[in-house]
């Protein structure tokens, strides 16, 4: 068994970001007083008028649980959350998606906004019940949204 100070048999776990937004693996010694700093974490939050609150964050930590290095694939460093207001019943719901990228987490981040906004539409509660049909059409919207903006 491997400890998490740094690499381990199937790769590195603990990772920061150079000034490129590329990760850089390091041991845990690095990475804590790097992580300590919200600013080095936090790619995009929006919140919403109902508090709903969307975060994208670099996680640090390789969430890739694939640990057998036959099937190691990149690291997964970066998260997005969707945390809503309690419901009646005291139930606070969240919703997760976790990238390999940089440019997937912001763009993953624009695809839960958009869920978000539909979420109270019938075509939104439709989606919802097939989270992945939903996940997928709002990475479309939101890779074509993106598109828009440079072009």
């Amino acid at each position: 068994m491997s400890d998490l100070s740094g690499a381990g048999p199937t790769g590195p776990y603990w990772f920061i970001l150079d000034e490129n937004k590329q990760p850089v693996p390091v041991s845990i010694e690095v990475a804590s007083p790097w992580l300590a700093d919200p600013l080095n974490k936090v790619i995009a939050q929006t919140r919403f008028e109902d508090e709903t609150l969307v975060s994208t964050v670099f996680l640090g930590l390789d969430h890739n649980h694939r640990f057998s290095s036959a099937n190691r694939e990149r690291p997964v460093l970066w998260e997005s959350m969707a945390f809503f207001p309690a419901n009646p019943g005291g139930k606070q719901d969240e919703w997760c998606m976790r990238y390999s990228s940089h440019a997937a987490a912001l763009l993953g981040h624009k695809a839960m906004v958009a869920l978000v906004q539909s979420r109270e539409t019938g075509m939104g509660r439709a989606l919802l019940l097939d989270w992945d049909e939903a996940w997928k059409m709002a990475l479309i919207k939101a890779e074509i949204d993106d598109e828009d903006t440079k072009s």
